[in-house]
This record gives C-alpha cells, structure tokens and sequence, in this order.
C-alpha cells in the first residue's frame, strides 16, 4: 500500500532485511531495512526505512516482570513518479514495563 499513497489497482513490490543479536548483559542490537516499489500511480514510487537500535533488560522479576528501556533510530525517505521526494529522521526512546507471572 506504500502509506495508503497508491490505489488499490497498483501493484507493488516489497522487501525487507535485517538482524538481531541478543548481546550479553540483556542487550538485544537489532538494524533493519525496506523498501517498497509501488507501480506506476500518481502516488509513491519507493518508500524506504532504514532503522538501528537497542533494548536492554533493566529489571527482572519471575512475580513482577521485567523493565525494559530502549533506543531506535530511523531514517524514512521516499520519491514520488512526479520526481517529488521527502525525507525524515526519527529517534525514539522507549521505556516498558512487561508484567510477570500472568
């Protein structure tokens, strides 16, 4: 759908790739990357992401369950058939609390 820019007739194609490692001490690295190619609309040609970050294991409680804090940084860009484009950088910080025992 390349963010509901395309009409439904139009086809696309899609990819994504990436990795995680789980690091010692409850880090968990992750780095992934997409695209998508819509076919010829007066909407989107490619939509990319590229995206890096981290969580790691705060807190941990078998009863209580465990905190986590993590940080992600994304690129998005994207370019339209009329040869328009746009980009944009995100940085997120994350804090989450799972419950245990549940």
């Amino acid at each position: 759908d390349a963010l509901n820019a395309l009409p439904a007739s139009a086809g696309t194609l899609s990819t994504i790739n990436g990795f995680e490692y789980r690091a010692p001490r409850g880090f968990q690295l992750y780095a992934y990357t997409g695209r998508v190619n819509g076919g010829h609309s007066t909407g989107n040609h490619t939509v990319g992401e590229n995206s890096v970050g981290f969580f790691r294991e705060m807190w941990k409680n078998p009863v209580y369950g465990r905190t986590v804090v993590g940080f992600q940084l994304s690129h998005l860009s994207r370019r339209t058939w009329a040869n328009g484009d746009g980009r944009q950088t995100l940085a997120i910080i994350s804090v989450r609390h799972n419950l245990g025992g549940l």
